[in-house]
């Protein structure tokens, strides 16, 4: 809500573009305001994802076009077993090893920042 305040202030709120999971675009009647917004939904899988994110993106490549993309990566709950997947993740990728919040994989994000 702050975000579209802030857009809205700033004469953007059309330009929001969210990055979301796939499962909240089937929510009664956000979903729906979600697909005519043009959210980004993701499945949180790479090789799901890769073909989507790079077809909705592309619509967004004029640069006289603003677009604001809110990416919230903090997305998931913290159980044991996601931390041992990260940590064991970072250690393969060489990045610091966080006992208590989860190294966050980039993949979308960095296709993004790309385009």
């Amino acid at each position: 809500m702050y975000l579209w305040d802030l857009a809205l202030r700033k004469g953007s709120l059309g330009y929001i573009k969210y990055v979301l999971k796939s499962s909240l675009m089937k929510l009664p009647v956000f979903g729906w305001s979600f697909h005519i917004l043009d959210f980004i939904s993701v499945e949180r899988k790479w090789e799901v994802d890769a073909s989507k994110m790079r077809q909705m993106l592309s619509t967004f490549t004029d640069p006289r076009d603003p677009m604001w993309l809110a990416v919230f990566p903090e997305g998931t709950d913290y159980t044991e077993q996601k931390c041992t997947r990260s940590q064991k993740y970072a250690a393969e990728k060489g990045l610091p090893v966080l006992k208590m919040c989860f190294c966050q994989k980039q993949g979308a994000f960095m296709h993004a920042w790309t385009l």
